[in-house]
């Protein structure tokens, strides 16, 4: 009885050594708040923009991506699992004021047995301002 006892510890410690990912983290938010490009003003807070004309979309399914408007910010979530270890176009379109293509390009990594996302590079049809890794200032 002690010698599978002392084999089953053995065989868990070997085996939750090699493990490939005892935890995920998701991709990071994105956001993006679009402004005037002269004046820096922010489109949606100035009435230049309605939230209700606004749409968001990857090219290449053409499926809606879920988002919502929180301080004057397109917020989204769903950029990430849609760029997720590969790159993804998305059409932004802003009612009147115009579309933005918006190229997100996402690397999965695992190490230290978890996997996570990691941002590879952005660009924007437009032109843009980092504000940090995952939020940018889109100038109309």
């Amino acid at each position: 009885m002690r010698t599978l006892f002392v084999s089953t510890i053995v065989l868990l410690f070997c085996y939750s050594c090699g493990c490939k990912s005892e935890c995920t983290s998701p991709p990071m938010t994105f956001k993006l708040e679009i402004v005037d490009l002269e004046t820096g003003a922010n489109l949606i807070e100035n009435g230049t923009i309605s939230t209700t004309d606004i749409t968001l979309k990857a090219t290449d399914t053409g499926q809606e991506v879920d988002f919502l408007i929180a301080d004057n910010q397109i917020v989204s979530d769903e950029i990430g699992w849609k760029s997720a270890d590969g790159s993804t176009e998305f059409e932004l379109k802003l009612g009147e004021a115009g579309t933005v293509i918006c190229t997100i390009v996402y690397k999965g990594v695992s190490e230290n047995c978890c996997s996570f996302f990691e941002l590879q590079g952005t660009s924007f049809s437009k032109e843009y301002e980092m504000v940090d890794e995952y939020s940018y200032l889109i100038k109309l």
